[in-house]
């Protein structure tokens, strides 16, 4: 069935009820979950202590379902996505002064297949502008999609960002309003992954090599970097980037760095390293001045990779100037093949037999909320949020 046949007002979004969130999971459990070598229990599971989390409290986690509006509970999900709320800044073109505001990391889009090619998962994604974004900067809710979302709270986001698999074109397809009022969705950022392949060292572990001074973190002690980061964000903000633009940060706080290395230790593979030692998800370098101005990097690992698939890690913030002897050892500790990095400066480059450069997988992309034009928005620090 074509997407024209679709009578868009029959149909609405709301904020997935526990069966409703449970079932998001046995959609996907086939695509991400078994591939990753889950169970349907276990992938069902893998988020029950979600909730004692600091991102998770009130709207600043939620999943999202299009269903008939007929019967918003009904378990017959055409289409979900999660949402995760994050403190963050823009700084308008032009402007010497940041500003405080809320964006929303979109993830998990997801249709099943048997509702593919109905639209359905763009028109989920149409509405999710109308749940996330203050109305006063979205064009009129089209009078053929029904009556607007009953969604209480949210509308509060300036911009919202995900990183789409599917290509430049359909995330931005997926547009606020319609017709000739209407705006683009989720827009392409120019940001370039960086990946290394890890010579074979032997039996090299890498932190054996670093010498005295360096610092390797488990996740709990990665909280600690959190206040360091923000205040480096909102010190150099204003001078980074195009100051033609308008430039968006989405700060690392709320436990954000402790985030991504709790969702990896949900996953199948995380048994620990070979020969007994725990994973360690940040490293410090030794001090040259104050204590709390360390250069440090911390990672993570790409979530559902198939077993047997070469580990990589993936660079989710640099404290720098951080040499890349760090990044290596790292990278060897860790049992990786590769190394990859969202964005940068370009200073590792010819480390490791060079930087293989990458525009076009998983591309970062930005909806704005009366930021100004589409392509006026420069995403600073877009790492994998």
């Amino acid at each position: 069935m074509g997407s024209s046949a679709v009578d868009y007002s029959k149909l609405t979004i709301v904020r997935c009820n526990p069966a409703q969130a449970r079932e998001t999971c046995v959609n996907h459990h086939p695509h991400w979950g078994q591939r990753a070598g889950y169970t349907l229990e276990g992938w069902t599971k893998r988020d029950d202590n979600l909730p004692e989390h600091a991102w998770v409290p009130g709207d600043r986690f939620a999943t999202w379902a299009l269903v008939d509006r007929s019967d918003p509970e009904s378990l017959e999900l055409l289409a979900h996505c999660e949402t995760h709320r994050r403190n963050s800044l823009f700084v308008p073109p032009g402007a010497s002064e940041l500003s405080e505001a809320y964006s929303y990391a979109v993830a998990a889009v997801f249709c099943p297949p048997k509702y593919r090619g109905t639209g359905y998962g763009r028109h989920l994604m149409r509405l999710l502008h109308y749940v996330l974004a203050p109305p006063e900067y979205l064009p009129p809710f089209p009078a053929e999609w029904g009556a607007p979302p009953a969604v209480q709270g949210f509308r509060d986001g300036r911009f919202s960002v995900l990183y789409s698999a599917l290509g430049e074109k359909y995330y931005a397809e997926c547009r606020k309003g319609a017709g000739t009022d209407s705006q683009l969705g989720w827009v392409r950022q120019k940001a370039t992954l960086r990946t290394w392949t890890i010579p074979e060292q032997g039996d090299d572990k890498g932190d054996d090599k670093l010498g005295d001074g360096w610092t390797w973190m488990d996740p709990e002690e990665l909280k600690s970097l959190e206040p360091g980061a923000v205040r480096e964000m909102r010190k150099t903000i204003v001078s980074r980037g195009d100051p033609k633009k308008t430039r968006l940060a989405v700060l690392p706080d709320q436990n954000l760095f402790f985030f991504q290395p709790y969702r990896d230790q949900l996953t199948v593979e995380h048994i620990g390293i070979p020969g007994g030692r725990d994973r360690r998800y940040g490293l410090l370098a030794p001090c040259n001045g104050a204590d709390d101005d360390r250069p440090f990097i911390t990672w993570c690992f790409p979530r559902f990779s198939p077993p047997g698939a070469t580990r990589t890690l993936l660079i989710t913030y640099v404290h720098g100037p951080f040499p890349f002897a760090g990044v290596l050892a790292a990278a060897r500790r860790e049992g990786c093949g590769a190394i990859q990095q969202w964005g940068g400066d370009g200073t590792w480059d010819h480390g490791a037999g060079g930087a293989v450069l990458d525009h076009a997988t998983n591309m970062p992309c930005v909806a704005q909320y009366g930021l100004g034009g589409d392509d006026k928005i420069d995403w600073q620090w877009c790492d994998r949020v």
